[in-house]
């Protein structure tokens, strides 16, 4: 999490989908499937491939 989210650009594409502001410290050493899983609850086969995709760009 915290190599994403010390990318502007990451940072603001995941803006879009949570209050990345609102990540606990604790949360920057995890993968960003486990923050979302730990706060969103599972994420679905088809959002983790949207995912994928969009952080393919950077």
């Amino acid at each position: 999490m915290e190599e994403l989210l010390n990318h502007p650009q990451i940072r603001a594409f995941l803006s879009q989908m949570m209050e990345v502001d609102m990540i606990p410290d604790i949360a920057y050493g995890l993968s960003l499937r486990d923050v979302a899983r730990t706060f969103a609850g599972e994420i679905k086969k088809d959002e983790a491939q949207m995912l994928d995709t969009a952080l393919a760009k950077f």
